[in-house]
């Protein structure tokens, strides 16, 4: 095998596998086949080998045979040849054909040439950080290190992403898992149970990789809800909760917290209004909170890249992490998107789907409704007042919609202390409205007695206008 090849410099890579790939795909056209979902033309190293694979897909793209007459006319034809003349020029291309050690193998000989650029794409995905690391001065640290650990998760995701399909019965194996372990299990729930009987009738539990909005109007209590979630799962699961509070400082969190489990009236604990009894429930509620693994993010105007390459972050080094919350999505940010807010909530939405799906856990997200539900005379909630995208719609597996009556009613004394918890959307269940008591005072929600499912009249009222 003679060659005049010299690598310009110390990266990694194998000419004998770009060789028996080229040589592979021109000996046996069913060969592209198995090759073009594992490698592009820029996996390559060598760049007499990009052209002569370049040239391989358009003959294919044009539905034109491949082999070493038809990828030597076309190279000659488009004027191409000069750049194989290192090479040897034409008697090149019959090398490659005849010196193949099996076609068979090429799908291997593939997967050698993809690992090599995975690695060379590594270390130039490293250089770039250093020389950025050194141009950088002391103050801005945290952000370089961000936008590093960004930059290698998402050449991580890019090594995923060429995966490509796979045989369904791959996946059995677990699924078939999955169903035993439910059906042994004797309870009705496939996924983590949030504490609360009527959500998780309607749910099954948060599922694996779901994303979950829960919407409403200020002041319907979703951040009490979202928080009384996640203190719930951590304490089923006895795994990690990831908070990431975008609207309160962590002091504020904790407080909430604490005045829902001590059932502390939460103006007096920040007014410091507490008599003994008091700080004793304070210090249960400290000690119950110590041992549960919740952790608080209060960092404002996340952007997607951060909070998944937080998220991340916490599943590499927990490696138990259950849940995340999100509060909320509004105030998250897209860097370069500010004249379009549609655009950039579409692009957060589609963040928080992907990041459910790669972690594999439910992403529960906040959000805020349109001002058009307090102007009308039917104030429930309907999945197009999701405010500035209907991605939202789109990307979530479940949207809840939070409504108290007695916010908009205070003379309908049954509504008084209840909230509608209205499964508008659900993915892979059905669709309903629920009631849950709620505890302004101490931000808390709680299971209902039983028979006392209040849902106002008006609820079941005719819409409208306002129906979906």
């Amino acid at each position: 095998m003679s060659q005049n090849y010299a690598p310009k410099e110390e990266l990694p890579f194998s000419v004998e596998a770009e060789r028996a790939v080229l040589g592979g795909i021109m000996l046996k056209n069913d060969a592209w086949d198995l090759v073009s979902n594992l490698i592009l033309e820029e996996d390559f190293y060598q760049e007499e080998h990009k052209l002569i694979f370049k040239t391989i897909k358009d003959l294919q793209d044009l539905g034109k045979p491949i082999d070493l007459i038809t990828v030597q006319e076309t190279i000659e034809g488009n004027g191409n040849l000069p750049e194989l003349i290192n090479l040897g020029g034409k008697n090149y291309l019959t090398q490659l054909a005849k010196e193949t050690p099996s076609v068979a193998n090429i799908e291997s000989y593939a997967e050698i040439i993809k690992q090599r650029s995975n690695l060379r794409r590594l270390i130039n995905t490293v250089d770039k950080i250093s020389e950025v690391a050194r141009e950088s001065d002391s103050s801005s640290s945290d952000q370089v290190l961000d936008n590093a650990e960004e930059q290698i998760l998402s050449l991580r995701d890019d090594v995923k992403r060429s995966q490509g399909p796979r045989n369904v019965k791959e996946w059995l194996g677990d699924v078939y898992s999955e169903i035993q372990i439910a059906n042994e299990s004797g309870s009705s729930l496939v996924g983590i149970s949030t504490g609360f009987k009527v959500i998780d009738e309607l749910t099954l539990g948060f599922q694996k990789s779901d994303l979950i909005i829960i919407a409403g109007r200020p002041s319907m209590g979703k951040t009490a809800l979202a928080l009384n979630i996640a203190e719930n799962v951590a304490e089923e699961t006895n795994k990690t909760v990831l908070v990431f509070s975008m609207e309160m400082a962590a002091e504020q969190v904790i407080r909430r917290f604490i005045s829902s489990i001590a059932k502390i009236d939460l103006q007096r604990l920040v007014r410091g209004e507490l008599d003994d009894p008091d700080f004793e429930g304070v210090d249960k509620a400290m000690t119950l909170l110590s041992s549960r693994n919740i952790l608080l993010d209060d960092t404002p105007a996340l952007t997607p890249a951060e909070l998944r390459s937080r998220s991340r972050r916490i599943m590499r080094e927990n490696k138990d992490l259950a849940m995340i919350v999100v509060d909320y999505i509004g105030l998250m940010q897209v860097p370069g998107r500010s004249d379009n807010r549609v655009a950039e909530i579409s692009e957060i939405s589609r963040s928080l789907k992907a990041l459910a799906k790669e972690l594999n856990i439910p992403v529960v997200a906040l959000s805020q409704l349109n001002r058009a539900v307090d102007s009308r005379p039917k104030k429930q909630p309907i999945l197009s007042d999701l405010r500035d995208s209907g991605a939202l719609e789109q990307d979530a597996d479940v949207i809840a919609f939070l409504y108290r009556h007695e916010y908009y009613d205070e003379s309908d004394l049954e509504s008084k202390g209840k909230a509608l918890i209205n499964i508008a959307k659900q993915r892979n269940g059905p669709t309903g409205t629920k009631t849950l008591a709620f505890r302004a005072e101490i931000a808390r929600f709680e299971n209902l007695a039983m028979n006392d499912d209040y849902i106002p009249p008006q609820f079941y009222e005719d819409r409208g206008d306002y129906s979906e």
